[in-house]
């Protein structure tokens, strides 16, 4: 019996955590793409949108698998919110720009969203990539077919009016020697923004960011006169012999003053011809480190008289890829005994990664007496001299005193505790009895509170989705009211983009209450799509989708609107939801 309802106290537990979790959120993901069919030296924005009442606690959405389709370029995420009858509510839209990287037809997967122990997933998409179109972007135009025999030479070629390069400061390197790789953005007209890119990937290498130059320059390119600045700078070092290729990185930009017009450039491939190490003169000790170092040891003391330890610290100083010397050999004599304690890291110059690399150990004597910390080599090869060469510290003397041997009869000693525990034992001479948990007042009691809790929280949740279900039905039938609202506070703005600006957002606000789905951030195809979804006529599509462009093209107009116009577009605003009014009840 007192199993039976130890099960029936988890359970009821168990549907009160539940039941608090449900009623607290009820979330939904949607996903959708900026065009379903593009070439494949555009952008692309793949949004997803969070729409919910409760977003605390969720993780950050996770993207489908997208490698060989697309390169994610950018994120950004905005939220929306929105105050109907004193209660508030919001959406989360996570917004990522994309270059495609292969032309086809394709299925994106939904993303997923994890909320506490539950994950959502979003819808999938069909999307389409067309071939590059060569006249599309200026920056293809000075790009000739012989691109592969491009390669680390300093000499550049202006490809239009917008190009990218990278650069490496060496055309031939040994395994492990660390090499820069540079990439700029060049440009002879000054009307960009947005400037986006994606660094290639560099298979075969150890990769570590380096400082990139903030300031732009001026070259002369072809005579003619280009800004330059750095997009990213990186130490590479190649991790194996042979001819290496690092794909051209791509950047996109925008144009200013030239609504919508996008492009996507590339740079040429870079080719570099990696050397094995030489065998000749390799010392037995060689660990594989290349470059050129420094190494010196410290100690904290070198005279004790209680027999304390001894702190020991190695700094290995220089530039090269130091992550591949892990540990140090040490031939210590027999009455000291080198314990490892750390290492830490220091970059002391991320222009060209000087680094430094400390060592720290722990040397304990064994007993008393005078003697010597005993001397660390270290071997590399330096590409500078093409030789190997071997580094060393210096042997540090120490005196020790105050060591003591103690010596002691572990068995006696655990005997000797053993019947002293036992000579405190004492017997029990009365059992006093314990009452059935059943015949108690508190368990009954807890029993009564769980059930009670449990019936509140089905009762919260059936009230929760009823009531949500009410407030769209009635946010549907007050969607015009609300809208009307707001073009009356219209006449308080003064500002005419700003007028512009709010009857945008209460076209888009009256089309999401009605129709019961966001439509913000939603594309042309899109907005028609989920009005035909709701049997609107092509009668009604048709003037709303001219609406919203006539809106959108006003508020990206480069000179303001007169007055009369403005009236023109509240009016048609009026009109647009009037006839859609006249369809949905």
């Amino acid at each position: 019996m007192v199993k039976k309802l130890t099960n029936f106290l988890i359970i009821t537990a168990v549907l009160i955590a539940s039941t608090a979790s449900l009623s607290a959120r009820e979330l939904t993901i949607q996903a959708r793409v900026s065009q379903k069919s593009i070439s494949i030296n555009g952008r692309m924005i793949y949004e997803l949108i969070i729409n919910g009442d409760d977003f605390t606690g969720i993780e950050e959405p996770i993207l489908p698998d997208l490698s060989g389709i697309f390169d994610v370029v950018s994120s950004e995420s905005s939220q929306k919110y929105t105050w109907v009858n004193g209660a508030m509510s919001y959406s989360i839209i996570k917004k990522f720009t994309m270059i495609p990287v292969k032309s086809g037809d394709f299925v994106i997967k939904g993303s997923k969203l994890k909320v506490g122990k539950t994950i959502i997933t979003s819808n999938t998409l069909e999307i389409s990539i067309t071939p590059a179109n060569k006249t599309s972007s200026p920056s293809t135009s000075g790009q000739s077919s012989s691109s592969k025999s491009v390669g680390v030479s300093s000499v550049k070629q202006a490809r239009g009016n917008v190009f990218i390069q990278g650069a490496l400061n060496k055309t031939t390197a040994y395994v492990g020697e660390q090499i820069t790789y540079v990439l700029r953005f060049y440009r002879h007209i000054q009307f960009i923004e947005n400037i986006q890119y994606g660094a290639p990937k560099f298979d075969g290498f150890w990769i570590e960011d380096l400082d990139r130059s903030e300031k732009q320059s001026v070259e002369s390119i072809d005579s003619r006169r280009f800004y330059v600045f750095e997009l990213s700078k990186k130490a590479l070092f190649p991790l194996k012999p042979g001819k290496s290729k690092i794909e051209g990185a791509k950047a996109g930009y925008d144009i200013v003053g030239f609504f919508g017009q996008s492009r996507v450039i590339e740079a040429p491939a870079l080719y570099l011809n990696v050397l094995p190490l030489p065998e000749k003169g390799k010392p037995k000790t060689f660990d594989g480190l290349v470059g050129d170092f420094n190494i010196q040891s410290t100690v904290n003391v070198t005279e004790i008289t209680d027999g304390s330890p001894i702190s020991l610290k190695i700094t290995l100083t220089g530039k090269g890829n130091m992550k591949s010397v892990n540990t140090l050999d040490f031939k210590a004599p027999p009455e000291l005994k080198i314990y490892q304690s750390d290492i830490k890291d220091t970059v002391l110059s991320k222009t060209d990664f000087k680094v430094r690399r400390e060592f720290e150990y722990i040397v304990v004597p064994k007993a008393s007496g005078e003697f010597t910390i005993p001397s660390l080599s270290l071997s590399f090869f330096s590409p500078k001299s093409k030789t190997y060469e071997t580094i060393k510290t210096d042997l540090i003397p120490i005196k020790v005193s105050g060591v003591k041997v103690v010596q002691s009869d572990k068995k006696e000693s655990s005997i000797r505790r053993i019947q002293s525990d036992i000579r405190y034992l004492k017997s029990i001479s009365t059992i006093t009895p314990i009452r059935p948990v059943l015949s108690r007042t508190w368990f009954w009691f807890a029993v009564f509170l769980n059930v009670l809790l449990s019936l509140l929280g089905f009762m919260s949740l059936a009230a929760n989705k009823l009531f949500k279900k009410n407030d769209k039905e009635k946010l549907k039938q007050q969607a015009k009211d609300i809208a009307d609202k707001k073009i009356e506070d219209l006449e308080n703005e003064t500002d005419p983009k700003s007028k512009i600006t709010m009857c945008q957002n209460i076209t888009l606000d009256y089309l999401s209450n009605k129709i019961g789905t966001s439509f913000l951030g939603m594309t042309e195809i899109e907005i028609k799509e989920a009005l035909e979804l709701n049997n609107l006529s092509e009668m009604t599509i048709e003037p709303v989708l001219n609406c919203l462009e006539e809106l959108s093209m006003a508020a990206f107009a480069p000179t303001s609107q007169s007055k009369t116009d403005i009236e023109n577009l509240i009016q048609k605003v009026i009109s647009t939801i009037q006839r859609i009014e006249g369809e949905i009840k």
